[in-house]
């Protein structure tokens, strides 16, 4: 199964859980998805690496660190760059504040307000960082060469000819 399409799952799973919630036992849950997501967005983006990255671990539980490494190598503006990993930072207190509470039992101090905060937040930092560069990888030309080819020769060929206009 592709990365995209399990994101796809997690996220419509949180999205339709925070819909259908009526327990705090049920928004619990829709914050786990939201971690659950955050961290194959990590992994999609930034897999984990035994070596350490501008000091940081960078391993499979280090999925946070692993999405500054992320921003660190494709942003080159510091003050996009530094926006990026406020908004990274800010997404994971919320998570890190909803584990707790769910961790502790709390549910009924999960409210429907810091979930839905917690879903705009996830929506807003996975839209930044998948558009800095789609997952997969670097986008390949590959399967395309040949049309591009064709098209270009095309062009070229256009170019070489006089255009009815300039003969009149």
């Amino acid at each position: 199964m592709l990365y995209t399409d399990i994101l796809n799952q997690r996220l419509h799973a949180a999205l339709k859980a925070f819909e259908s919630h009526e327990t705090g036992e049920e928004l619990a849950h829709v914050s786990l998805s939201c971690r659950r997501f955050t961290e194959k967005l990590a992994d999609c983006l930034y897999p984990p690496r035994e070596e350490k990255v501008n000091g940081r671990k960078v391993g499979q539980a280090e999925y946070r660190n692993r999405l500054w490494a992320y921003i660190a190598e494709n942003v080159t503006s510091d003050t996009t760059r530094e926006l990026l990993i406020a908004n990274v930072e800010d997404l994971g207190k919320r998570i890190d504040r909803l584990d707790s509470l769910s961790n502790k039992g709390l549910h009924s101090d999960v409210s429907s307000s810091d979930v839905n905060r917690l879903l705009l937040s996830l929506l807003v930092v996975a839209h930044d960082l998948i558009s800095l560069r789609p997952p997969g990888g670097d986008f390949s030309y590959k399967p395309y060469e040949t049309t591009i080819r064709s098209f270009m020769e095309k062009v070229l060929h256009q170019e070489e000819r006089p255009s009815r206009d300039a003969e009149e």
